[in-house]
């Protein structure tokens, strides 16, 4: 939780996505662009412009390219790190909060609106719900390919395996933020009295809670990724 400076600045960051090899996705809402830097923050350039909008950007380790989703409509991109997109699954989902992707880069889509995650597999075949009778804004896989969400009804951390089946329930949330994330050992980051402290806690990947961790000026952000 130490406060180390400012990696970007002169962007409206909405989501951030990394691929392990130090390389970091800023989804930048106001300028409907995600831009490519370092992991010190040195911009290599833009992979994709021309989005009206947009909500959440993942790494998709399998196939080595970004898939990113809008604040509006069912449609999931996927973006090659040479610029090229193409519509990787259209859905009748009317709005996609947060979108993750596991090591067979199966995609979970989070619909709040109707209380379930949409599991898609790896050529963006709609295979139904995933998760139901969850109001999830938030969704995140560790490589153990786990699935973990933040019901916002109860404001707790759910984990389900591969399969869909429920493992455990972390510790309330209390907070307004709808990200997760996890760092390089699945330990997971969640929200909590987000929007008046900016706090965030961290669990381990058995559920257990691990402290709480600090972010200065972000009240406004929607998503935090620990690169380790």
């Amino acid at each position: 939780g130490v406060y180390l400076g400012v990696f970007a600045e002169n962007l409206n960051p909405v989501a951030l996505a990394v691929d392990g090899n130090g390389s970091v996705f800023v989804a930048d809402d106001f300028s409907g662009c995600i831009h490519w830097f370092t992991e010190s923050g040195f911009y290599l350039g833009t992979v994709a412009w021309g989005f009206d909008s947009l909500k959440d950007v993942v790494f998709d380790k399998k196939s080595g390219s970004l898939l990113a989703v809008g604040r509006t409509g069912g449609d999931i991109f996927r973006i090659t790190l040479a610029g090229d997109v193409s519509t990787f699954a259209s859905s009748d989902i009317p709005f996609i909060s947060q979108i993750a992707v596991d090591s067979t880069g199966r995609v979970f889509a989070t619909d709040p609106f109707r209380n379930q995650i949409k599991l898609f597999d790896s050529a963006g075949n709609d295979l139904g719900a995933f998760v139901s009778g969850k109001q999830c804004f938030g969704a995140v896989c560790d490589s153990m390919d786990q699935l973990h969400i933040r019901d916002n009804i109860t404001c707790k951390v759910l984990t389900y395996d591969r399969n869909g089946n429920y493992v455990r329930t972390m510790n309330k949330i209390v907070g307004l933020g709808t990200f997760l994330s996890v760092d390089a050992f699945d330990n997971i980051l969640a929200p909590g009295q987000f929007m008046t402290s900016s706090r965030m806690r961290l669990f381990s990947n058995g559920g257990n809670w691990l402290g709480d961790t600090y972010f200065y000026e972000a009240w406004s952000a929607t998503e935090v990724v620990v690169i380790d």
